[in-house]
């Protein structure tokens, strides 16, 4: 794993919305977590779609392949789930993309 020039093991929430561009965010999920930060996707029912679309695997395929290192990192929670953890309007984060 690759050190981080910033404190390690920090944590972002990353936002797939429909729009095109999920080669983005596949990129960005694999260098936070090669950084050892920690990541909370949330991917709209639409953003599944675009990603099998413009990837070629669904996200789950794509979670499936990571190490168990970065997958340790990613944290799942529904888009629908108004109780989840970033969700919350007191969640600590260190950024959101």
């Amino acid at each position: 794993m690759l050190e981080s020039p910033v404190s390690p093991s920090k944590r972002f929430v990353l936002a797939i919305s429909g729009a095109s561009g999920t080669p983005y965010a596949k990129r960005e999920l694999e260098a936070l977590t090669n950084l050892g930060h920690h990541v909370y996707p949330s991917l709209s029912p639409a953003a599944k779609g675009i990603w099998q679309s413009e990837l070629g695997l669904s996200f789950r395929e794509f979670f499936d392949s990571l190490s168990e290192e970065q997958q340790a990192l990613i944290h799942l929670e529904s888009c629908s789930d108004v109780g989840g953890g970033a969700c919350s309007g007191s969640f600590r984060h260190d950024g959101m993309l």
